[in-house]
């Protein structure tokens, strides 16, 4: 049940339904003939309810749009894999976040970014006026994120694989554990772009593990254990054959947040879960597999899994959770 603010003696209130892809891509639909403007999928009713509640269902948005009774809900209607999106019927498209936040009205748009930030952040609905948070704006909406098209990574994943010879390494980028199983992502304070540490392998670096372990640290402020090598993607740069290699590693230390002296740009820094990454980095299929693999590694030097929890912020201080049973360290 979600309590509204201030309520009303009756509570009026249209329901839209936030439907995705597998690369957390919302789902949007058009009138019958295809005439009309995009619009999130909507139940197609009214409801009119006692004061204060909405149904026990899973509301990812509460957006009190007029004075007096007038609300927009927004719920959960899950995921589609391509076989599932087929079978949609009438004019659909699932489109980037921040591409479907243009295609829709002002407020609508902010609707379905604050119902997809909710899905991924776990932490409950959230209450909007006018689209916009009603309180404090919770952290994936502060820091902006869906804010620019995320890079699809549509690539082959080449798990265990080492990179061949006729591909050079061009790109080291971590899957690094905290103590209790999350791992942690950045966020470019720019744009809301979300990416996992790392970055290009300078000719400096003895090797990719070693490039990651660099970068992290200048990006992050974070130390890490030994890298597991997880994979690679090939790909094309400059017309040359690179790879693009994948590392997990257990974070053994966090410090103060810190300017990236490669952007001059301080990134938030985030603990989520590997599927919360997933959907944040927007990479489908393809992440879930890496995101398993490097879970498998975590495990094999003990980590636990991370169990579901609501997106977390680091503190400008940094500092690392404690294992589950143990004391926070730093």
């Amino acid at each position: 049940m979600l309590e509204t603010p201030h309520p009303p003696s009756v509570l009026r209130s249209t329901v839209g339904v936030l439907v995705t892809d597998e690369r957390a891509r919302p789902l949007l639909v058009r009138p019958a003939g295809g005439g009309g403007p995009w619009a999130l999928p909507s139940c197609g009713c009214a409801l009119s309810l006692p004061c204060g509640t909405v149904p026990a269902r899973p509301v990812l948005v509460f957006d009190r749009v007029a004075a007096g009774c007038e609300g927009r809900l927004v719920v959960d209607g899950g995921r589609l894999d391509a076989a599932g999106l087929g079978g949609v019927e009438g004019p659909v498209t699932c489109v980037e976040p921040a591409v479907a936040a243009g295609l829709l009205p002002a407020a609508e748009g902010r609707r379905m970014l604050a119902a997809l930030r909710a899905r991924v952040a776990g932490a409950g609905p959230v209450v909007l006026e006018e689209g916009r948070p009603a309180g404090p704006a919770p952290v994936l909406d502060r820091l902006g994120l869906f804010g620019r098209p995320r890079t699809a990574q549509e690539l082959p994943w080449y798990e265990g694989t080492p990179v061949p010879t006729q591909l050079t390494p061009r790109q080291a980028w971590g899957w690094l554990f905290a103590p209790d199983g999350r791992v942690l992502v950045l966020v470019d304070p720019r744009d809301g772009h979300a990416e996992l540490p790392g970055g290009t392998i300078e000719p400096q670096d003895p090797s990719p593990a070693a490039a990651l372990v660099r970068e992290a640290g200048e990006e992050a402020s974070v130390t890490t254990g030994e890298p597991v090598y997880l994979g690679h993607l090939p790909d094309v740069h400059d017309g040359r054959p690179v790879a693009r290699t994948r590392f997990a590693a257990p974070l053994t230390g966090m410090g103060p947040s810190a300017v990236d002296p490669a952007l001059n740009i301080r990134y938030a820094r985030l603990l989520v879960t590997p599927q919360q990454a997933v959907d944040l980095l927007g990479w489908g299929a393809m992440g879930r597999a890496q995101a398993a693999a490097a879970v498998r590694a975590a495990e094999a030097w003990g980590a636990p899994r991370a169990e579901a929890r609501p997106v977390e912020e680091v503190h400008a201080a940094g500092g690392l959770p404690a294992r589950p049973g143990a004391a926070a360290h730093d």
